[in-house]
């Protein structure tokens, strides 16, 4: 995980200070006069993460070639929008930890943590708006209808030792690819090149993001539980069969492996 962090370290250094950049547009549009949302916002910041789906955006608009400001105010939103599916996910996973602290729901409850994550989209898309950009915001309803899709999707199929290959990755394909997908491609959009180019742009972010997942299933499994941020095994305890445990039930002969998931 080292290694990773390192990796992408000197992947986004062209795009260092642009990120340093949405970090601070964030921390602006959380501003409200209800002091616990910047209180909680910047909480969320503390916390860390990669900025990974801001850094598609930034690097598909520095490729399409476009050179001003809408990408911060863009990249900012899609990180509205990624933190808004963080917080609803850990209340309905249940989960104690985010990225090696307390959850949001775990310190503030879950009522207040709802509301949060309600007010992060809605956020999202007034920021969205600010720009007469319709075609971008079309984008972006569509991925977060799409991320909402695939959690109600995946609460269908937890605890389901016969979900198949393709049926998680249609989960993997609406909850994690279609947003990195959607960041690419308004990056592309923002440089105004052609529609062809525009699509070949979203299919590369739409495969990052599946390999992406498939890398965060495995390291449930196999990673080190302070470098992940969450204990190992959560997914399982969650009762979700991602990837490894697909293939593990693929491959016993006495029928046992499905024990694991009951």
């Amino acid at each position: 995980m080292e290694k990773t962090s390192i990796a992408l370290s000197q992947i986004f250094e062209p795009i260092r200070a642009d990120l340093e950049k949405v970090d601070l547009e964030f921390a602006r549009h959380v501003q409200s006069q209800v002091e616990l949302i910047p209180k909680i916002g910047q909480y969320i910041q503390g916390s860390g993460g990669k900025r990974i789906r801001p850094a598609v955006l930034l690097m598909a608009a520095r490729l399409a070639g476009y050179q001003g400001d809408r990408s911060i105010l863009y990249a900012a939103v899609v990180e509205f929008i990624h933190t808004a599916t963080l917080v609803h996910d850990d209340i309905i996973d249940d989960s104690d930890l985010r990225r090696g602290r307390l959850a949001v729901h775990s310190r503030w409850g879950n009522d207040v943590t709802v509301l949060l994550g309600d007010y992060l989209y809605i956020k999202s898309m007034a920021l969205a708006l600010t720009h007469d950009s319709l075609d971008l915001v079309r984008v972006l309803c569509d991925v977060t209808l799409q991320m909402i899709e695939g959690e109600l999707y995946q609460l269908t199929k937890n605890g389901d030792a016969d979900i198949t290959e393709e049926e998680h990755f249609d989960i993997i394909r609406r909850k994690t690819a279609y947003l990195f997908g959607g960041c690419a491609q308004i990056g592309g959009m923002l440089g105004k090149i052609s529609t062809e180019r525009e699509q070949a742009l979203r299919e590369y972010g739409f495969n990052l993001g599946v390999a992406f997942q498939v890398v965060d299933d495995l390291l449930d499994f196999t990673g080190d539980a302070q470098a992940v941020g969450k204990p190992i095994g959560s997914d399982l305890r969650e009762g979700k069969v991602t990837l490894p445990l697909i293939h593990l039930l693929r491959q016993s002969t006495d029928g046992r492996a499905a024990d694991i998931v009951r």
